[in-house]
């Protein structure tokens, strides 16, 4: 496995939270970032922190909507086109539960295309021939205290 400042590492739901303390950690420790995020103001808020934080400015800002396939398969393309390969995905995005249904514009249920099918849609993309090489393919899956009581209507 490659030292971590030589590793690129993708981190989900980079602008808040448990998502932001990561970056933080993982840019002081040199590696380089993509940040994902839906909110351009607060991306380039924490892109800015890391950017100090590594001492580098090779880590960069992706948005992206996790509950549309659509903007799943568009990030995953930005990161492949972008990135030589990529090391780590660490999963950390989510919503929690909501007391209402809601849709997401793909018609899923909004938590549940959230938290669970954009994983599978983003990894599955993810996996082109020069995204990762059999020895440093990692995945990293963290789950925030909110979400372990979400709940969702099929």
């Amino acid at each position: 496995m490659r030292p971590i400042a030589e590793q690129t590492i993708l981190v989900t739901g980079a602008t808040d939270g448990l998502g932001r303390q990561v970056a933080l950690d993982l840019a002081e420790q040199g590696a380089t970032l993509i940040l994902h995020g839906r909110d351009h103001p607060r991306g380039a808020e924490v892109l800015a922190d890391v950017h100090r934080a590594a001492g580098h400015e090779r880590s960069t800002l992706v948005l992206a909507d996790l509950s549309s396939l659509d903007e799943i398969r568009r990030l995953a393309a930005e990161v492949e086109d972008g990135f030589a390969r990529l090391d780590v995905l660490v999963n950390n995005a989510g919503l929690g539960g909501t007391p209402d249904r809601r849709e997401s514009g793909d018609g899923h249920e909004l938590v549940l295309a959230v938290n669970y099918r954009y994983y599978d849609g983003l990894e599955e993309s993810t996996a082109g021939p020069q995204a990762y090489d059999a020895d440093s393919r990692r995945r990293l899956w963290t789950l925030s205290e909110e979400l372990t009581g979400a709940r969702f209507e099929l």
